[in-house]
């Protein structure tokens, strides 16, 4: 087990949140880690927003597929940065 994940686990015990949430905590950031390849600690706000993007705007094909099945089975992303978009649009807002 990673520094960071033990820390993660640790901190969600604290909290004294189920270990029915904590594991699926655990697997979302376990599979944010694999989508792009690194280890957490060098992922950053931009690499949020496009898992993000990912998860909302593809349509779930079944009631009970995951967001995780969904983001694993797709390509990273081509989308801009919030601050891309805010120059391209100039109104400081990302579009909707």
């Amino acid at each position: 087990m990673t520094r960071l994940r033990k820390r993660m686990l640790e901190e969600l015990q604290r909290r004294n949140y189920s270990p029915n949430t904590i594991r699926p905590y655990l697997y979302a950031v376990e599979d944010f880690a694999r989508y792009f390849g690194k280890s957490p600690e060098k992922l950053g706000q931009e690499h949020l927003w496009q898992c993000l993007i990912v998860v909302i705007e593809l349509p779930a094909t079944h009631a009970s597929r995951q967001p995780r099945d969904r983001l694993a089975s797709h390509d990273e992303p081509e989308v801009s940065s919030p601050t891309e978009q805010q120059r391209s649009t100039g109104t400081g807002q990302p579009r909707a």
